[in-house]
């Protein structure tokens, strides 16, 4: 299916254009090919919507997520969320391979040893921090202890 604004992407490949027009290390959208820019956008909106989030969907039979009750329209961090987890896809497509993993390789008990910690808080890890960091507000508790209400807008 061809990426459709609402009903398998937050973002149009356009908007995400624009967003990336001025953003330092966006080569990696920038050089894409214009078949994988929607690819990218529509993986990471089946990625955002994955998570539990707070309030309801604005109406129950909508294909994503957002827009929900508390959060109409689309907040903007579910947006940028979108476009930064797109380049990161894009950067980084090994994520995407089913069993890759950017965890520990190897630990030693005995001398205590650690092998392998690449994508620990680096680049390479299946969802970027900034990513986590925009959706959080939106999250059912918050992400973490409590109900924290965010503004749309």
């Amino acid at each position: 299916m061809a990426l459709q604004k609402g009903t398998n992407s937050y973002a149009t490949v356009a908007e995400a254009d624009a967003y990336f027009g001025d953003r330092l290390g966006a080569d990696a959208w920038r050089n894409a090919s214009a078949n994988d820019q929607p690819k990218a956008l529509i993986t990471a909106t089946s990625v955002i919507d994955l998570e539990t989030y707070a309030s309801e969907k604005v109406d129950e039979d909508q294909p994503l997520e957002f827009p929900r009750v508390a959060y109409d329209p689309v907040p903007a961090a579910v947006i940028t969320a979108t476009y930064e987890l797109a380049l990161h896809f894009l950067k980084y497509p090994e994520v995407l391979v089913p069993g890759s993993s950017s965890g520990v390789d190897e630990i030693k008990i005995d001398v205590i040893e650690i092998k392998g910690l690449s994508g620990s808080g680096g680049e390479t890890q299946k969802v970027p921090s900034i990513v986590y960091k925009l959706l959080k507000p939106f999250k059912l508790n918050g992400g973490s202890g409590g109900n924290i209400w965010h503004r749309a807008n």
